[in-house]
């Protein structure tokens, strides 16, 4: 099963765009204003209620909020927000954890390590 490949941005200030695919940027249906954006690719998984999973997002799990980042060569991970890393939840297509914010619109999220359900 091919995953698609797809991304989001951030602008650095307030905005968060739509996922969008590479070939809407190759075709110009998405254009960037701010060439300092940050981009978070979809990891293609999603979470208990059929939310998308992307980089920078903060799940919660039964351990504590945990944040997705990507990490050479090519896989993703969770990361503990106190600084351990795991993969154990990555190995199905559908987790059982909840996206419940993002590092960029909620970093209130970033302040503690309990379960926010």
């Amino acid at each position: 099963m091919n995953r698609q490949i797809k991304f989001r941005a951030w602008d650095n200030v307030d905005f968060m765009t739509k996922p969008f695919t590479l070939e809407e940027v190759v075709m110009g249906s998405v254009r960037f204003t701010d060439k300092d954006s940050t981009l978070m690719q979809y990891t293609g998984l999603k979470d208990k209620n059929g939310k998308e999973i992307y980089e920078g997002d903060v799940v919660a799990t039964l351990r504590g909020n945990r944040i997705v980042i990507y990490d050479e060569p090519a896989f993703f991970l969770a990361k503990s927000l106190l600084g351990y890393l795991e993969v154990d939840w990555f190995s199905t297509p559908t987790i059982d954890e909840e996206v419940i914010g993002n590092i960029y619109e909620n970093p209130e999220l970033l302040d503690n390590d309990k379960v926010i359900k």
